[in-house]
């Protein structure tokens, strides 16, 4: 039995269903050609190629392409294209915002009215749309109706952004994120402790004294257990290291050069316990990193130290490394076809000597 739009509508567009969107496109680009000829079909395979929190801007907004592929002249060919999103398909996602059941789809549809209506369609927002779009991002949120909860943390950022100048509103955003955080970060999931937190940095006019000395404590004594280590004394470094970064930005922000000296030392010490005696040039590496890290963050005397430290480390490199001589013959036909190709006669010796000295350990 062949299936139409408004079958796959009805499959999808239920309170609980929580979905991938490649999954549904999926199944829609599985209809019969007569289905795929439709507006309606256009429409909803736009509403979910379209790829949001696109950081370049690539349309001027919040959705961009999903693909960005080159033509043979090598400009960039856009998939799905903007001429796609017409004002009728703007018009078409304004209707179905209103009547869909599932938040997920509910929150797709009015986010793309948000984008898209007031350059697309050159109209204004109905008065529902603000209050549609708020309350299904926060309904997604709460609920965890996201295939993965890193895509979850992606609609908390843009929940923020659109509530952040309704107080009511950016207070339940920030609630939807400390329970987001309750209910899936654990000490190695960077990005769900992260969202929070790098928000409160970028926009502290948002946040009470109250809530910034309370995710500065969460993250304080974070960093002090992964320090720490497990019980078997090994350190999640790189873990460690985006816990520092966090904090050492914020105090950046602040001005607090104490606090930013006192995290970077906390990162330095933990890489040097890290260090495999085995690799001197591992070594080299980390701590030419951190002091790029210390000129970064203006600890200049900190930088200056680790100075003679990285030069220790580069003697100690030069001296695993070995030169390597490799002796292979050149044929004849070699120099014949660079003669054709370049028109000048190649030496008749054509047996040589390469010495190649590449930087590799003995």
């Amino acid at each position: 039995m062949n299936m139409n739009l408004t079958d796959i509508l009805s499959k999808y567009d239920v309170v609980d269903k929580r979905f991938n969107c490649n999954v549904f496109l999926a199944d829609i680009n599985s209809l019969p050609e007569v289905e795929r000829q439709k507006d309606e079909y256009r429409f909803e395979w736009l509403a979910f190629m379209l790829q949001p929190n696109d950081s370049d801007h690539t349309f001027g907004g919040y959705f961009g392409p999903q693909f960005i592929l080159s033509n043979q002249q090598g400009n960039p060919v856009y998939v799905p294209e903007l001429s796609m999103v017409t004002p009728d398909a703007v018009f078409y996602w304004e209707l179905r915002y209103r009547v869909a059941n599932n938040p997920f789809m509910k929150m797709r549809y009015a986010g793309l009215v948000w984008d898209f209506k007031p350059r697309i369609a050159m109209a204004k927002y109905d008065s529902d749309l603000y209050r549609t779009y708020v309350d299904s991002m926060l309904e997604v949120c709460n609920n965890d109706h996201t295939s993965h909860p890193v895509i979850t943390t992606l609609v908390l950022e843009r929940l923020f952004s659109i509530a952040s100048k309704q107080q009511d509103d950016l207070e339940k955003a920030k609630d939807a994120m400390r329970n987001f955080e309750n209910r899936h970060a654990t000490d190695s999931s960077v990005r769900y402790w992260s969202c929070q937190f790098l928000l409160m940095t970028n926009n502290k006019k948002c946040f009470t004294q109250d809530e910034i000395d309370d995710l500065l404590k969460q993250h304080e004594e974070r960093m002090k257990r992964l320090a720490a280590g497990n019980p078997n004394g090994s350190i999640d470094i790189w873990t460690l290291d985006s816990e520092c970064k966090l904090l050492a930005d914020f105090y950046l922000h602040s001005q607090l050069k104490d606090d930013i000296a006192r995290v970077m030392k906390v990162s330095e010490d933990a890489h040097k316990k890290s260090f495999d005696p085995r690799d001197p040039l591992q070594k080299l590496a980390i701590l030419n990193d951190l002091h790029r890290k210390y000129t970064y963050y203006g600890l200049n005397d900190d930088a200056k130290r680790l100075l003679s430290e990285i030069q220790q480390a580069g003697n100690q490199t030069a001296s695993t490394l070995a030169t390597h001589e490799y002796e292979f013959t050149i044929p004849q036909s070699v120099y014949e076809q660079a003669e054709e190709m370049f028109g000048k006669k190649a030496t008749s010796d054509w047996r040589i000597r390469c010495k190649l000295t590449p930087l590799v350990r003995s």
